[in-house]
């Protein structure tokens, strides 16, 4: 039987604990049967106490990596984890449009409370990436800040859904 390579794309940071960010997207996509390519958008040095230092990639070097895998694998989905830079975003927007299993799960704050993204890169999300995403994965407090609302009860998780299904996505975790 011919072994089957379903390519998935991810575009994300780095997290050198492995616990989030590219590493944790690529033993999930691995776990889950794909085989996984990736794009870098950010170093960090961190451990489970916090984030020391970024260095974020320059535009130039994520599109690149992202256009450097689709000449060879066509991916049959994407995910996008952080993004913080809004060029970044505007231009790797452009270069994966064309797939239809978009997955979003934007990084503004980091889980030790840390902010990752800054406002022009929120709204380019927002803008760029959210009305191409067939699945939203949200953290409520990165929710609460790209749609500039308190969520602090279901009815309030409801309507943020509804929020973002508004903008284009098709389904919101």
């Amino acid at each position: 039987m011919k072994h089957v390579i379903i390519p998935i794309l991810s575009i994300n940071g780095s997290d050198s604990t492995g616990r989030s960010g590219i590493q944790a997207d690529i033993i999930t996509i691995k776990n889950l049967g794909g085989y996984a390519v990736s794009a870098v958008t950010s170093l960090t040095i961190q451990n489970s106490e916090g984030i020391e230092y970024v260095e974020e990639m320059a535009p130039e070097l994520v599109v690149g990596q992202v256009r450097s895998v689709y000449r060879e694998f066509r991916p049959k989905a994407v995910k996008i984890g952080w993004l913080n830079n809004a060029e970044t975003i505007r231009q790797v927007r452009d270069e994966i449009v064309g797939c239809r299993n978009i997955v979003c799960s934007p990084v503004i704050m980091s889980s030790k409370g840390e902010r990752l993204m800054g406002t022009a890169s929120v709204r380019a999300f927002m803008r760029y990436l959210i009305p191409c995403a067939k699945l939203l994965v949200i953290k409520i407090i990165d929710a609460e800040i790209m749609l500039n609302m308190k969520i602090a009860t279901n009815d309030d998780m409801v309507q943020a859904a509804k929020r973002f299904c508004d903008e284009g996505v098709e389904w919101v975790l």
